[in-house]
């Protein structure tokens, strides 16, 4: 984990047509369920998603990217 960030990682995003959890995310919301931009890594921001929010990469480089979905590729919060 990149020095000062305070998200957690959790396994809670489920990709289309997936029965279960596959993918992981920071989780950034506040203990007031709001984004919280100071917990994610650097030149990362907090975006809601659903009920919490997750750190994202806005625009994605090689140092950064651990993840490049496809065009047209869904992803959302498990159980929701």
């Amino acid at each position: 984990m990149p020095a000062g960030t305070t998200a957690k990682g959790q396994c809670v995003l489920e990709m289309s047509g997936q029965p279960q959890p596959s993918q992981c995310a920071l989780i950034c919301a506040g203990a007031d369920g709001k984004p919280n931009n100071l917990a994610c890594p650097a030149k990362a921001t907090c975006k809601p998603i659903s009920t919490t929010a997750v750190c994202t990469y806005d625009s994605l480089d090689e140092e950064n990217a651990s993840w490049n979905g496809s065009a047209g590729t869904s992803v959302q919060l498990a159980g929701k």
